[in-house]
């Protein structure tokens, strides 16, 4: 099947999702986001393979952030990965307990540590990836929320103030 790489158009902005460039592993082998369309079956931690049901295009008013490869641990990410300021990430082991004292939780990609804010300003293209229902999915070897956020935590005020002093 001949694939075509979405275009952005002019709906409401948005600060999560995925940049069209993002790798995504699919059914089909690894694809860049811009490449789904509903149907493809994206595999998922939670439930093998599912059906992807819609992919949401806008614009990102905020600026990106880059995650180096390694930052959350071997192999996560694989090579440098850009990613939304909101886009939230799963993360396990020590991150996770050093800011929820559990084995494991979602962050929005700007609170990871060594997440790096880029300073592009031309108009970026997100889009957002939804299922019958919430999954975690994988790009680059990170672990990546679907649409709405699965599980909504906040940071502690004392974590969420060493974050933004950095």
């Amino acid at each position: 099947m001949k694939r075509e790489m979405s275009v952005c158009g002019s709906p409401p902005p948005v600060t999560c999702g995925l940049f069209p460039e993002t790798p995504v592993v699919t059914l089909e082998g690894i694809l860049p986001a811009g490449y789904l369309s509903p149907g493809d079956r994206i595999v998922t931690r939670s439930g093998g393979a599912a059906p992807l049901r819609a992919v949401v295009l806008g614009p990102c008013t905020l600026a990106p952030v880059l995650l180096r490869a390694g930052a959350l641990g071997a192999g996560m990410p694989v090579s440098d990965i850009r990613l939304a300021p909101d886009q939230e990430v799963l993360v396990r082991g020590d991150i996770a307990r050093r800011f929820f004292g559990t084995s494991e939780a979602l962050l929005p990609a700007r609170r990871l540590p060594g997440a790096e804010r880029l300073h592009e300003t031309p108009r970026l293209c997100l889009l957002t990836l939804h299922f019958d229902r919430p999954h975690v999915f994988y790009a680059e070897g990170v672990e990546l929320a679907s649409g709405e956020p699965i599980a909504p935590r906040r940071l502690p005020s004392e974590a969420e103030a060493a974050v933004d002093a950095r």
